[in-house]
């Protein structure tokens, strides 16, 4: 969303720098706050002297940013890193909401010149293998020896709807929120073994602090399972 002080800090940032910034622009994100692009010319040498500039004009907290060349802008398209639990991949969406709902604070529109991931299966296939490294010790082992059942289910339902965002990407379903993702993939991913396992699943964490410690703990084991084979059935899906 374009405020007032997002609107003021692009202004500040375009009359410190001048020249060598050809564009500012604000991308929305399904799954953030989005964030912000500094487009600046080719010949910019070290733009490591001149970010600084750019957080000495009071950048809104809460919005990273990225800062790119022109000719860097395939940068946009890349796939990212998927660093679970603590961090969510912003890159799979970011160029679709860009191009189609960004805004340009400052400068000439570039948006035209940003391209979306070409690879969506290998970007689908590459999610799911994070998943099964980082999620499995980082949250189903971690969170089960400590007892930590509802958070456990939280954090995998969380990271699961953002799976779903990347894997309706494929079907060019990219216009997601948070609340809308499930019922889409419900709708492009028919595979009854998979819909089980999300229905199982969510059952699981809507129900889970009405449950004595016993039972929470078997049903975050079966969860787990649940989870598993959430993805080995999205696995199937994609290859």
């Amino acid at each position: 969303m374009i405020t007032e002080e997002l609107t003021s800090f692009s202004a500040r940032v375009a009359s410190r720098l001048g020249a060598p910034l050809e564009s500012i622009a604000y991308y929305p994100h399904p799954f953030t706050n989005g964030g912000l692009i500094f487009v600046f010319r080719d010949d910019t040498k070290r733009l490591t002297s001149v970010i600084p500039e750019i957080f000495r004009c009071g950048p809104p907290s809460g919005l990273p940013s990225q800062f790119l060349r022109r000719n860097e802008l395939f940068q946009l398209s890349l796939p990212g890193m998927f660093k679970f639990p603590l961090f969510v991949n912003e890159q799979p969406h970011l160029a679709f909401w860009l191009k189609h709902k960004g805004s340009v604070l400052y400068g000439s529109d570039f948006r035209d010149e940003v391209k979306v991931n070409a690879d969506l299966p290998g970007l689908l296939v590459n999610h799911i293998e994070a998943c099964l490294l980082h999620l499995r010790p980082r949250v189903l082992l971690f969170r089960l020896s400590k007892r930590e059942y509802p958070l456990m289910l939280k954090v995998l339902d969380n990271h699961l709807r953002y799976l779903m965002g990347t894997a309706l990407l494929l079907h060019d379903q990219w216009d997601v929120t948070f609340d809308t993702v499930p019922y889409l993939f419900a709708e492009y991913y028919t595979y009854e073994p998979l819909r089980r396992a999300w229905a199982e699943l969510t059952a699981i964490r809507e129900g889970i602090e009405k449950m004595d410690e016993n039972e929470q703990h078997e049903k975050a084991r079966e969860a787990a399972w649940l989870f598993e084979s959430f993805l080995l059935r999205l696995s199937e899906q994609a290859s």
